[in-house]
């Protein structure tokens, strides 16, 4: 079974081979999958698409909460790897990284067809933890780097331990990062600490003040600390009107799956994180009834959006009609920021030889086109 966006190659079947000491093999692609089953590494997935997202990585937890990632050794697998690795923190996975000895190159689907599961367990003997992989990737030669070369290293670190929630994961994590870079774990730390202070104080920083807001006397004060990112009428985000409906009329849930791209859901508020994981659940036909919710739920205010929508909704007279303005509230929030920012570039001279208006017109008629295209939804018979 492939789910084509949400879910990850072979999901289905894979999930039932998971268990102790078998933890769930990412491969970077459908047929260094396939290779992994032909020889019977049973747990081998493979994300749908141009890369990982939370809702695959999500599902996946739901069955294991290991995984190895297991991508080329070359330049853009080991990328790949990189990116992957704070996504898989935040989705509370344990990752090992199964790569190659020293400057040794390794190809998983050359290898399967080679040397078969005995070559998965050379190499699995050899597994990196998290921060191994991580330091090795940002600083490959501490033992010669300076003071700055470590400093940047430390930097994009952070950025990924960053990712995990716990204070105990983060502790740890930083204690071993410190003995692969060759730097105080203490003044790590501390850093560490600065850099997630200033993080703070950017993430809360508040909008710029609403032009209108002095001129239209009528414009309210909500209304002027708006966040420019969701132009949206409600005082809710869209992605919960969207989860209204999936709850009242699940035979819409599969349609939606599809129509939906993932890159339009904001899902660092709960409404968003349920959306795109009640999607992909849809989308790999493991949707289990909204009376069977309880495993899909993460945390405590999900938990209590989820009731507050199953106890005060009220029918709805037309579910495609408050879908289609969803999806438009949805693709104004994700697009629109683009579009201005291209006409701002645009707007303003530029002196650098690596500006090309050519792409950026390109893009803006594009950006256009889709927000004036006219979205449509076929509910199912």
């Amino acid at each position: 079974a492939f789910a084509r966006r949400r879910g990850c190659s072979r999901r289905g079947e894979t999930r039932r081979g998971a268990g102790p000491d078998h933890p769930f093999v990412l491969v970077e692609g459908q047929l260094d999958a396939l290779r992994a089953w032909s020889v019977g590494l049973k747990t081998a997935v493979a994300p749908q698409g141009t890369s990982i997202t939370d809702g695959q990585l999500a599902l996946l937890r739901r069955y294991h909460t290991q995984v190895e990632c297991f991508f080329d050794s070359d330049s853009a697998g080991q990328k790949a790897a990189l990116r992957f690795l704070p996504l898989a923190l935040k989705a509370g996975l344990e990752v090992r990284f199964l790569t190659p000895a020293g400057d040794g190159k390794l190809d998983p689907d050359l290898l399967f067809l080679e040397k078969g599961l005995a070559g998965y367990a050379e190499v699995r003997r050899d597994a990196r933890s998290a921060m191994a992989f991580a330091c090795q990737a940002l600083l490959p030669t501490p033992a010669t780097a300076g003071a700055e070369e470590k400093n940047r290293a430390a930097q994009a670190l952070f950025d990924i331990v960053a990712a995990t929630e716990t204070e105990v994961a983060r502790s740890e994590f930083l204690q071993e990062a410190a003995r692969h870079l060759g730097l105080n774990a203490l003044a790590l730390t501390r850093d560490f600490a600065s850099f997630i202070s200033r993080a703070s104080r950017s993430y809360s920083a508040p909008p710029p003040p609403n032009p209108n807001a002095a001129a239209d006397p009528d414009v309210s004060s909500s209304t002027s600390n708006t966040s420019t990112t969701a132009p949206t009428s409600s005082a809710h985000p869209p992605e919960r009107d969207l989860l209204l409906v999936l709850l009242l009329h699940e035979n819409l849930g599969k349609t939606l799956s599809h129509r939906l791209p993932h890159a339009w859901i904001d899902d660092t508020h709960p409404a968003g994180a349920l959306l795109n994981r009640f999607l992909a659940e849809f989308e790999s036909d493991a949707w289990p009834g909204r009376q069977h919710l309880d495993p899909l739920l993460e945390t405590d205010a999900e938990r209590a959006l989820l009731s507050n929508l199953l106890f005060e909704a009220e029918p709805l007279d037309d579910p495609v009609k408050v879908l289609l303005e969803g999806l438009t509230q949805l693709r104004q929030r994700a697009l629109e920021p683009r579009l201005r920012e291209i006409e701002l570039a645009l707007a303003t001279p530029q002196n650098t030889v690596h500006f090309d208006a050519f792409s950026l017109l390109k893009e803006r008629s594009a950006l256009q086109r889709q927000l004036r295209e006219t979205l449509s939804f076929v509910s199912p018979a």
